[in-house]
C-alpha cells in the first residue's frame, strides 16, 4: 500500500459519511444508574483504516484532526439523538483542534442545536495524549462550552502528559482514570493506593471520578469500595450501536455514608501479597518470608476466598522447635494455617471497624486481619497498627476542627461534606439552623446558660437526623443539617416540635409564667422577648445546580433569614429550580411565593 493510501483512505470515508458510532455506557457504581455513554467511532468492516488510532494517525498526516474531530462529532451526535436518550453523551476530542482554533465552541454547539439534543447533556472528553502550550487558551476555550451548558472530562487520566496539571488548570467536571489502573487493582496495592489519593483529590477539587476498563468482578467491587463514583468497562456494557439506558443490577447495598467525609475505609490501609494455595508447601512459605523481611503474613485462598492464614511469629516458633524444619519443610501449609480470621470488607469505615474490634476483643489479637471485598474475595491484609495510626490521625483531624463547645464538626467538615455530595450528584437538602431571640436570653441569665441550651440543642439536632445525614456547629447559635434523605421534613418539623416543649424549661419559674424576659434590644430598649424559638431554612440540591459549598452557604443563609421573619419556631424551604428566582414558602403550608431579591410577595 502507497504512503498516501490512509490519507486517501480517510477522505472517501468522510465524503461518503460511511464512519459510525459505537456507544459504551458509563454506571454510577452506587446506584446502578445509567449516567451516560462514551461515543466510539468505528469503520466499515473492509476498510484499510480499521479502528480510531489509524483514523487518527492518517487525521495528523494531512492536518485533518479536526476536521476528523468535527466530523465524528456530528456523526455521534445524530445517531445519539436519533435514540431519544437523556442521559449524557461522553465524546473526546484533541485539545489541539482547540488551541489552534480548528474546533470552537460555537461550531460544537451548531452540532448539538441541529440535532435537538440539549447541551447540558454534552461532556467534552480533553485528551492528554499530547503536551498542551497554552493552557490559558484551553481554559477559555472550554469555559466557552461549560457557558452554554455542557461539561468537560479529563481522558484517561495517568496515561499521557501532564495529568495533574491538566486537571488543576482546566477544572474538569469529570476525571476518568485510565484502564491500566482499574486492571488488577484488587491485586495492586501501589494501583489502589493511586486510585484511592485521586477520588480524595476530587472530592477536595469538586470533580467526579469514573474508572475506565472494568473488566472482572473483584476490579469493580474493589474501586467502589474506593469510593469511586462511576465505571465503564466491558464487564458492565460493551460498545454497541444501540445505547441502552438499562440500570446495571446485582450490585451489593452501598455502605452507609460516613456524612462528614473525614472518615477513611479500610481500602485506604490496606496491603495486598498474593496469596498462596492450602498446597504450597511450609519451606516454600519460609522461602517467601525470608525474601520479603517486612512480610508479616501470609493469606491461603481457595478459589480466591481466604481460608486460613500463617503469621511469620508461628512459623518462627515451629522452625525454632526440635525437628520441627524436618517434620514440617514438605508439608503443605494447610496442616499449620490458623483458620480463626478475623476477615473485613475492604468499603468498611475505620471508626466502625474499631468499634467492632474493642467491643468484641478484650485484648487485639496478634495476627493480621483479612481484607475481602464485597463478594468475599480476598483482597489484601492490614495490621492493627496501621488501623490505630489511622484512627489516630482522624481524631486528630476531628478534634482540630470540631466546635469546643458541643465538639460537633465545624465549618471545615461540613463545607467538604456538601462539596462531596455535589462531586457525586447527590440529591440532599441543607438546613440552616438558628436560635431567635438567643442574645437577650444570654444577656439576661449569663453565657453558662446560654452555653447549655446550645448544648442541649446539639443533642437534639444529633437525635434526629439518620445514620448517613450530618450535623455541623458552624459558630456561635449557628447549626447546619447535611441531610441525604427524603425524610427531611419530618426530621426538622421533629426538632421544631421538640425544642418548643423544651424551650420554657430553661427559663427561671417567674419568666416561664410571663413566657419570656424582659431585656434591651440592639438599641438599648426595654423589650419584652419571647421564649427561645428555633429557625430552620432549608435548601435543595439537585445535581448541576451548585458548583461548590459557597453557593449553598449563601443560599441557605437567605432562607434561614426569611424563616427569622416568622415569630416562633418555622421552617422555611428554598424551592427554586434552575433558572427560576428563588422562591420561598413555609413548609408546612401552601406555597405563597416569596422573592428574596425584591424582598416582596408577587
Amino acid at each position: 500500500m502507497k504512503a498516501t493510501d490512509p490519507v486517501r483512505a480517510l477522505d472517501a470515508l468522510l465524503r461518503s459519511d460511511a464512519l459510525f458510532s459505537h456507544f459504551q455506557p458509563i454506571f454510577d457504581l452506587q446506584t446502578g444508574a445509567v449516567l451516560g455513554h462514551e461515543a466510539l467511532i468505528r469503520s466499515p468492516a473492509d476498510c484499510p483504516l480499521p479502528n480510531p488510532a489509524a483514523l487518527y494517525e492518517a487525521a495528523a498526516c494531512c492536518d485533518m484532526v479536526a476536521d476528523l474531530d468535527l466530523h465524528c462529532c456530528r456523526t455521534h451526535l445524530q445517531n445519539f439523538a436519533s435514540q431519544k436518550l437523556r442521559s449524557r453523551l461522553f465524546i473526546n476530542l484533541d485539545p489541539t483542534a482547540l488551541l489552534d482554533g480548528s474546533v470552537t465552541g460555537e461550531a460544537i454547539l451548531k452540532c448539538v442545536r441541529r440535532t435537538g439534543l440539549d447541551p447540558s447533556q454534552l461532556v467534552v472528553e480533553i485528551t492528554e495524549h499530547a503536551p498542551v502550550a497554552d493552557y490559558d487558551k484551553l481554559r477559555s476555550s472550554l469555559d466557552d462550552l461549560r457557558q452554554v451548558g455542557m461539561d468537560v472530562a479529563l481522558d484517561d487520566l495517568g496515561s499521557g502528559y501532564s495529568g495533574l496539571r491538566q486537571w488543576s488548570e482546566l477544572q474538569p467536571q469529570f476525571v476518568k482514570i485510565d484502564a491500566h489502573f482499574t486492571r488488577d487493582v484488587h491485586r495492586c496495592s501501589n494501583k489502589r493506593q493511586f486510585i484511592h489519593s485521586i477520588v480524595e483529590m476530587a472530592r477536595a477539587l469538586g470533580s467526579r471520578v469514573v474508572a475506565e476498563g472494568i473488566e472482572t468482578q473483584q476490579e469493580l467491587d474493589t474501586v467502589r469500595a474506593l469510593g469511586v463514583n462511576y465505571g465503564q468497562g466491558y464487564l458492565l456494557g460493551r460498545p454497541a450501536t444501540d445505547a441502552a439506558n438499562k440500570c446495571l443490577t446485582g450490585l451489593p447495598e452501598r455502605t452507609g455514608r460516613e456524612p462528614s467525609r473525614t472518615s477513611q475505609t479500610v481500602s485506604a490501609i490496606l496491603k495486598y501479597t498474593p496469596a498462596i494455595t492450602p498446597d504450597t508447601t511450609v519451606a516454600e512459605v519460609k522461602q517467601r518470608f525470608d525474601e520479603r523481611p517486612t512480610l508479616r503474613c501470609q493469606v491461603i485462598c481457595e478459589d480466591a476466598r481466604p481460608v486460613g492464614l500463617v503469621s511469620r511469629s508461628h512459623l518462627t516458633t515451629v522452625f525454632a522447635s526440635l525437628y520441627g524444619r524436618d517434620l514440617f519443610s514438605r508439608r503443605p501449609v494447610s496442616e499449620l494455617m490458623d483458620t480463626e480470621l478475623i476477615q473485613v470488607t475492604a468499603g468498611t469505615q475505620l471508626e466502625e471497624l474499631s468499634k467492632r474490634l474493642t467491643s468484641e476483643y478484650e485484648y487485639l489479637p496478634e495476627q493480621d486481619l483479612v481484607v475481602t471485598d464485597t463478594a468475599g474475595n480476598y483482597a489484601g491484609t492490614t495490621s492493627f497498627t496501621d488501623l490505630l495510626r489511622a484512627i489516630t490521625a482522624l481524631q486528630i483531624r476531628s478534634a482540630r476542627y470540631a466546635n469546643p463547645l458541643t465538639q460537633l464538626p465545624g465549618s471545615v467538615p461540613v463545607n467538604e461534606c456538601i462539596d462531596a455530595l455535589l462531586a457525586e450528584g447527590e440529591h440532599f437538602h441543607v438546613a440552616y439552623c438558628d436560635l431567635d431571640n438567643f442574645k437577650p436570653f444570654n444577656d439576661t441569665y449569663g453565657y453558662a446558660r446560654g452555653d447549655e441550651v446550645l448544648r442541649r440543642l446539639a443533642r437534639l439536632l444529633a437525635e434526629s437526623v439518620g445514620p448517613q445525614d450530618m450535623v455541623g456547629h458552624i459558630g456561635g447559635d449557628d447549626f447546619i443539617l447535611v441531610l441525604c434523605g427524603d425524610d427531611w421534613h419530618p426530621r426538622c418539623k421533629r426538632v421544631l416540635e421538640v425544642f418548643q416543649t423544651l424551650a420554657p424549661n430553661f427559663y427561671d419559674p417567674d419568666d416561664q409564667e410571663k413566657g419570656g424576659i424582659l431585656s434591651l434590644n440592639r438599641r438599648g430598649e426595654t423589650c419584652f422577648f419571647p421564649f427561645l424559638s428555633l429557625s430552620i431554612g432549608v435548601t435543595a440540591t439537585a445535581p448541576g445546580e451548585h458548583n461548590s459549598h459557597m453557593e449553598i452557604a449563601a443560599t441557605a443563609a437567605e432562607v434561614k433569614q426569611q424563616a427569622k421573619h416568622t415569630e416562633g419556631n418555622s421552617l422555611f424551604l428554598d424551592r427554586r429550580s434552575t433558572h427560576t428566582t428563588l422562591q420561598l414558602a413555609p413548609a408546612d403550608c401552601p406555597p405563597p411565593l416569596f422573592n428574596v431579591r425584591s424582598g416582596q410577595y408577587p
